[in-house]
């Protein structure tokens, strides 16, 4: 890796004020760690090394501003802190639970208190992952916030089966086993939850809005095969709907 960067101080009475900036090119994500400071937003620093393990960091671009307060014997504080990094071929684990995505092209912004990465693409399961974002929040408080949004496209099958995983279930719990269905899906799916290490799927709300093609969903109303050519579908751990014109056997259904 390559690792540049400058900065200046300017002296005020017994107070000192440093910028600086910090360049780091190419270098492997299983590596980061040893080149980002504890100290500089840790918080960020400690979700990107937990939930990205590998891949590669293309370009991380980091300005801070210091303070000395003191010259006398005062310590060093953080006043400022941005950042963007670019990453290739990573491997995200997003929500624990779920499988991670792989093979992503990204790029993220940070600061004190919050941390966006935006996902061009990549793979998770057998479904292509066509964007998403991850958002971490309120990083300076006690209340630290997740919301990510992540959008994919694929088999309908492949789809259901990953919100069918334990614990959320939420394909079997409403009568529909991915094993017997088929067609297309573009899926966004929407996860909230606190900022907490080890939190189970349990306590994170999913919210995921499906747009089906060709579907067919084998002994689902009256033992007969529901069809259609388009539907949307929405799901969360309270309800499904499942809105469109379909047949229920050769029967047409609103």
């Amino acid at each position: 890796p390559a690792l540049t960067g400058h900065a200046a101080a300017i002296r005020l009475g017994d107070r000192v004020s440093i910028d600086g900036t910090v360049r780091l090119d190419r270098i492997s994500l299983a590596k980061l760690e040893s080149y980002w400071p504890r100290s500089l937003g840790h918080l960020a620093r400690r979700w990107v090394i937990e939930n990205m393990p590998s891949g590669e960091v293309e370009d991380a671009n980091v300005t801070v501003a210091l303070g000395a307060p003191d010259l006398t014997g005062g310590g060093v504080s953080l006043e400022a802190l941005s950042g963007t990094l670019k990453f290739k071929d990573t491997t995200v684990h997003h929500v624990n639970g779920l499988p991670p995505v792989t093979n992503v092209a990204a790029s993220a912004v940070f600061s004190r208190d919050r941390f966006i990465a935006r996902f061009r693409h990549g793979e998770s399961a057998g479904l292509t992952v066509t964007g998403g974002e991850v958002r971490l929040t309120d990083l300076q408080s006690d209340n630290e916030q997740a919301a990510i949004d992540v959008s994919i496209e694929g088999s309908l099958r492949d789809a259901l089966a990953l919100i069918d995983r334990p614990p959320l279930r939420y394909a079997s719990r409403f009568g529909l086993q991915p094993a017997t269905v088929t067609g297309r899906t573009e899926t966004r799916m929407k996860f909230k939850f606190p900022l907490v290490r080890d939190l189970p799927l349990s306590k994170v709300d999913v919210q995921t809005e499906s747009r089906l093609s060709d579907t067919r969903v084998a002994n689902l109303a009256f033992g007969q095969t529901v069809s259609a050519e388009h539907l949307t579908l929405k799901v969360n751990s309270a309800r499904l709907e499942l809105a469109g014109r379909a047949k229920i056997g050769d029967v047409d259904a609103a």
